[in-house]
């Protein structure tokens, strides 16, 4: 719902009726923490108690296994079952109690954004209880700075917010799902080592394979997270590995040109310029497809320009996938308040993204 006009009814009853759902969502929240802690009480007991059932499970199969004529072939399989279900269960409680310490982290940082809302609204209004008891105040250009401000802090909330969402989701579907996997793998391994040993290293072969893949996919986050070398080495040696990257994964061609740069960038125009062009190559470029990506930055006295210029087969479709892309909130508010401008440029062979920011110290 858009704010109505400062200074009006409507405005203030808005302040109020935000400040009342705040306080509502607050209340839900930490109910819901509450009734998270008790699953997590539950789920720590029971994992507890698997626990320490896996062990004199193992302690029952290593006997077992030590004094096998004395089993007969019924209780060996019945043995090697409930080990083998024991552990599952475990490792499902395990997971289970990750997610719910995940939802908890969520659930929090989800209530010091509401209480920041919180902060904001009692702001706005002791500076409207302020403004009342002194006459003669430039009221509308006073509020006006403060709504700008008040908006701003907010965009900056909510970006962080679907940030984290997005790092989340990633981390979920990737390096999270792989490690499932790799345990499954490992139980497997463990198995047919007992009675295939060279299957077995072929299970080992294919596990280390796969967990190569983890430890990149885990380095791409943690790089995507926060590209730690962005200060020491600059944006464009920044770009040029990260086009080396995607050139290697995507079989595309990828180039950048920096030579048009004349001075180095404010830190966090490069943190922001970055995570633009990071964003736009994510959204154009379609693995195995194959074509051309280049970038090129240059800069004037008063702006900072980017171009992202895909061709070829990757190019198909490129266009419709970057302006929505373009469209998404969080990229809206960020340029917003950078004051900067994006242009898309499709044609028949290529598309095009020309970036302008401003060049503008922060004080």
């Amino acid at each position: 719902m858009p704010l109505a006009p400062p200074e009006t009814q409507a405005f203030v009853d808005q302040i109020v009726q935000l400040d009342s759902q705040t306080r509502q969502e607050l209340e839900q929240s930490q109910q819901q923490l509450q009734e998270i802690r008790l699953l997590l009480g539950q789920t720590a007991s029971e994992v507890e108690k698997l626990s320490q059932r896996e062990i004199t499970l193992a302690n029952r199969v290593r006997d077992m296994e030590v004094n096998l004529d004395s089993y007969s072939r019924a209780d060996i399989r019945t043995l090697y079952n409930a080990n083998h279900e024991v552990q599952l269960r475990l490792f499902m409680m395990r997971g289970q109690a990750e997610q719910l310490e995940s939802r908890q982290q969520n659930l929090r940082d989800y209530q010091d954004k509401l209480r920041t809302i919180l902060d904001l609204v009692q702001v706005q209004q002791d500076l409207n209880a302020a403004r009342q008891s002194q006459d003669g105040e430039p009221k509308a250009q006073s509020l006006g700075i403060m709504m700008s401000t008040w908006q701003s802090a907010i965009a900056v909330i909510e970006g962080q917010e679907e940030e984290r969402l997005r790092l989340a989701r990633e981390i979920q579907d990737g390096p999270t799902q792989s490690l499932t996997n790799l345990l499954l793998h490992l139980e497997v391994c463990r198995h047919v080592l007992k009675r295939d040993v060279e299957g077995a290293q072929k299970e080992l072969d294919q596990l280390k394979t796969m967990l190569a893949g983890t430890l990149q996919e885990t380095r791409r986050l943690l790089a995507d997270i926060r590209p730690l070398a962005l200060e020491e080495l600059g944006i464009v040696e920044m770009l040029r590995r990260y086009l080396h990257e995607i050139g290697r994964e995507h079989g595309v061609e990828a180039a950048i040109n920096g030579s048009g740069l004349t001075g180095a960038l404010p830190h966090h125009l490069q943190t922001a310029l970055y995570r633009l062009i990071q964003g736009a190559i994510g959204a154009m470029v379609i693995p195995g497809r194959g074509g051309r990506l280049a970038v090129t930055l240059r800069s004037d006295s008063d702006r900072v320009f980017a171009l992202i210029e895909t061709s070829g087969p990757i190019a198909a479709g490129a266009s419709e996938r970057l302006d929505e892309y373009l469209s998404t909130p969080t990229l809206s508010r960020r340029l917003e308040l950078l004051e900067g401008m994006v242009n898309s440029e499709p044609t028949s062979e290529a598309t095009r993204l020309t970036v302008q920011l401003p060049l503008r110290e922060v004080a």
